[in-house]
């Protein structure tokens, strides 16, 4: 016997097991049970069986519906309803320590960017909750993977003139009563008085840096060379006065062969011009005004040399920067950009990053009153997965 759900036809949780004993009972040569002729299972109280529709059940022992279905029966249950937004119960900050190896930042479900602070490189997800220093804010990041990988192309904000080449002389302090962390939005406060906001497209990272307004100038590093893991060869450009696209090679994924390589392309674009740029490649010092830059690393084993661009913006206020991505080309990039950024902001960007929400299948933790503790653990799972 085969049960075809979906349909009208209803029973209750008594009369499904009369039918799944008795089909049975025949399939393995024995006379069905008789307490129960087909009128008294018509008669019994209807139950509502919910699966997928169109779907069948054979009459197995362990294909019966659960007996707590009974609680609620066609009409007189009123169940709690499903949430109408998820994403409202994903905790993002779960798992942001060295061990759990995930990111806190925004990342679209089954996007290809995940832009997120980084607190570390060369260290799982480059972001550990003890830590007090960021150093930027990446475009790639891999959640639970248990080695060092991606953290490709970070920017960073630093009011007044350009720092050091190295992350430790770009970073900044922070504090969590300064974070704000959300499924696809992201704020921190530095202690450099840069409010850094982050939310994302597919394809797409999007940032927003508010200066302070002692800043004589505000400044932002495209850092390309150094990324999470392995740095192989890259390259930086400035092209006119509001866009830095290059590419980087990383690869030897959790040194299982050292031979696997794989290259992320870059365009970057500002809101405004740039009143300075310079850039620097394999820990030599910054070129004012030079607009191209090549950076090497060992055939062998790769490196961790440090290349990239530096520009500047005068006066105080926002610069807004949208990082599109491409594993194919930097035409495939900035194509991507264009694409995603066309009629769109950054406020409408980020008002818009729960429209994919029914990616995140957790109503069940909700729906069935558990809790919002309960809530928080079952949805950010689903959360975690389909962002990284």
């Amino acid at each position: 016997m085969c049960l075809t759900v979906g349909s009208d036809n209803f029973t209750s949780s008594r009369a499904l097991d009369e039918l799944i004993r008795s089909d049975n009972a025949v399939r393995h040569g024995k006379p069905p049970p008789r307490r129960n002729d087909l009128a008294d299972i018509r008669q019994s109280r209807p139950l509502r069986v919910h699966f997928r529709p169109g779907r069948t059940r054979c009459g197995r022992s362990h294909d019966r519906l659960p007996h707590a279905a009974t609680a609620a029966t066609a009409g007189t249950a009123t169940q709690p309803a499903f949430p109408a937004d998820p994403t409202a119960y994903v905790d993002t900050s779960i798992g942001n320590n060295g061990s759990g190896t995930t990111f806190p930042g925004a990342a679209r479900p089954f996007g290809m960017v995940q832009n997120s602070p980084d607190t570390r490189v060369n260290s799982y997800a480059s972001y550990d909750y003890a830590d007090t220093k960021i150093l930027g804010f990446t475009q790639t990041h891999l959640s639970g993977v248990g080695c060092q990988t991606n953290g490709n192309i970070r920017l960073m904000p630093v009011p007044g003139a350009f720092p050091g080449t190295q992350p430790a002389a770009q970073a900044a302090g922070f504090s969590h009563a300064d974070e704000r962390r959300e499924p696809g939005d992201y704020m921190v406060g530095l202690a450099t008085g840069v409010t850094a906001e982050l939310t994302a497209t597919e394809r797409t990272g999007w940032h927003r840096y508010s200066y302070p307004a002692g800043a004589a100038l505000r400044t932002i590093v495209v850092n390309v060379g150094s990324s999470n893991g392995y740095t192989y060869d890259g390259q930086v450009d400035v092209v006119g006065d509001r866009t830095v696209e290059g590419w980087i090679t990383g690869g030897n994924f959790c040194w299982e062969t050292g031979k696997e390589r794989y290259k992320v392309y870059f365009s970057a674009t500002f809101d405004q011009p740039f009143a300075a740029f310079g850039t620097w490649s394999d820990r030599a010092p910054l070129v004012p005004g030079r607009r191209h830059a090549d950076i090497t690393g060992s055939a062998s084993n790769g490196s961790r040399s440090d290349g990239g661009a530096m520009v500047s913006f005068p006066g105080t206020g926002r610069v807004t920067a949208q990082v599109g991505l491409s594993y194919t080309s930097v035409t495939g990039a900035r194509l991507n950009r264009e694409t995603e950024s066309d009629g769109q902001t950054f406020d409408t960007v980020r008002a818009t990053r729960q429209c994919c929400s029914t990616s995140i299948r957790c109503g069940s933790a909700v729906r069935t009153g558990r809790g919002p503790g309960s809530a928080t653990a079952t949805c950010s799972g689903p959360g975690r997965s389909t962002s990284r």
